[in-house]
């Protein structure tokens, strides 16, 4: 039986690694591009804009409409409970850990980097990859919650007075609640609009990752960042500890597998791209959420495998 556990444990941590290494692949892709001065930071900036607003609002409305199965309301109501859960107990550990920073700044900004996972721009393709687009529904509640979030207590913390909080309302939110109400009460769109949106939501699963690879390649001080011990216990204690824990009480409460797995994801993301371009905007000093935003990114090929491993151990 030992063997059996053992067997089902290594198949499940080597399916994980493999898709995590073609996720890595994928940056080093777009890293290579910008190496070779095919893509400037305005191209850059271009192509992040069409990700955020067009391809991963198009695959969060395309995902629902290929599942033939009525939505489930027991199962969107656990998400949205564990992400409010989540961001929750984020918010609370932020306060806690940044007790001690004097300048209030940095204490802002390791805020910033706690409460926020990258749950749409790498989430989404890191879903998709490992469980398919049926689940990508799943990461869309993730997101309204995170949208919702930010533009009022991350706007709030940054003391951002020229961002109104109408800016709720964007693309992002707008298309994880139409993929809401298209699953729930499973609304079947005309196979022309159905399949413009498939097409367009097909991008944004390997692009954000080229984008993601362009940004490492962008870094000067590579070096100096990967030997920052500080960021790498931020980032075990972010995107190991912390998605062991809440693993451990979703199993103890009994949550359904499969939105324990895509829990897991959300909760092991790395840092959020949104934070640092308000903070870049407001002129507030951005190489520290900057540098996490890349090493949490690069690290999660590791992590995550690793958290997949100890959480079947506890299965």
């Amino acid at each position: 039986m030992f063997i059996l556990i053992e067997e089902r444990i290594l198949m499940s941590t080597i399916l994980v690694f493999e898709q995590m290494m073609v996720i890595l692949l994928l940056m080093l892709v777009g890293a290579l591009t910008q190496k070779i001065k095919k893509i400037d930071q305005s191209q850059q900036q271009l192509l992040s804009w069409l990700v955020v607003n067009v391809f991963n609002p198009a695959l969060s409305i395309s995902s629902v409409l290929s599942n033939d199965a009525p939505g489930n309301l027991t199962y969107i109501a656990y998400t949205f409970w564990i992400a409010i859960l989540m961001y929750g107990s984020f918010i609370l550990l932020g306060k806690i850990v940044t007790r001690w920073i004097k300048d209030p700044y940095e204490s802002i900004i390791w805020q910033c980097m706690i409460n926020f996972p990258n749950v749409g721009f790498i989430g989404i393709p890191v879903v998709r990859g490992l469980l398919g687009s049926e689940y990508v529904i799943y990461v869309a509640c993730f997101g309204l919650v995170f949208n919702v979030l930010f533009y009022t207590y991350g706007l709030s913390l940054i003391k951002d007075r020229d961002h109104s909080y109408k800016q709720i309302f964007n693309i992002g939110t707008l298309s994880s609640v139409c993929a809401l109400v298209l699953f729930l009460f499973n609304i079947r769109l005309p196979y022309v609009c159905a399949q413009t949106l498939n097409y367009l939501g097909e991008v944004s699963i390997a692009l954000p990752l080229m984008i993601t690879g362009m940004t490492l390649a962008q870094e000067k001080d590579l070096k100096k960042m990967l030997l920052d011990g500080k960021m790498y216990g931020f980032t075990f204690a972010k995107m190991v500890i912390f998605p062991l824990i809440a693993g451990l009480f979703m199993i103890l409460a009994h949550v359904p597998q499969d939105l324990q797995v895509v829990s897991l994801l959300m909760f092991g993301m790395p840092v959020a791209n949104l934070p640092l371009i308000v903070l870049s905007e407001k002129g507030w000093p951005t190489k520290l959420c900057s540098e996490s935003i890349i090493l949490t990114t690069l690290l999660s090929v590791v992590t995550i495998p690793l958290v997949f491993m100890i959480y079947d151990c506890l299965l």
